[in-house]
This record gives C-alpha cells, sequence and structure tokens, in this order.
C-alpha cells in the first residue's frame, strides 16, 4: 500500500478484532501524515513527520470531518 499525497490523515478505528492504533506506524512508513488517534493512546516509537490528532473519539471526530467536506460540496448528494 502506497500513499500518494501528502496531506493523507490515517484514522485509527478499534474493531472486534483488531485496534487500527497499531497500524499508525506503517502508516507513517506508507506517507502517511496525519493521524487521528484516541487522546488516551500512548504512543510507541514513532516517525517524526506524522503528527498526531488526539481526541476523544476517532471515528466521531472522522465523521464530523466528512460532514463538513459535504457541505462545501456544490452538489446534491443522494
Amino acid at each position: 500500500r502506497r500513499i500518494d499525497s501528502s496531506r493523507t490523515l490515517f484514522v485509527a478505528l478499534p474493531g472486534k478484532v483488531h485496534d487500527g492504533h497499531i497500524f499508525i506506524p506503517k502508516a507513517a512508513e506508507a506517507g502517511a501524515r496525519y493521524a487521528l488517534v484516541r487522546k488516551n493512546w500512548q504512543q510507541t516509537t514513532l516517525s517524526p513527520s506524522i503528527q498526531l490528532l488526539r481526541v476523544t473519539d476517532p471515528l466521531r471526530a472522522f465523521q464530523e470531518i466528512a460532514e463538513t467536506y459535504r457541505k462545501q460540496l456544490k452538489v446534491r448528494l443522494i
């Protein structure tokens, strides 16, 4: 997997089997510049190239970003 944008955001979501936070180092290696993480997440050694955006709930924060983006679009979404 490769990231082609210098503005890529990785969203660390918890799942039933894996917690997305364990993939942050790989996302940084692949080129992600930002990561949405839980406020209380204890980071391991990370590349200084990735900025952590600490939020209470990464899924809710991602939904709010998507909502704001959709409102800026000049098209009708169904």
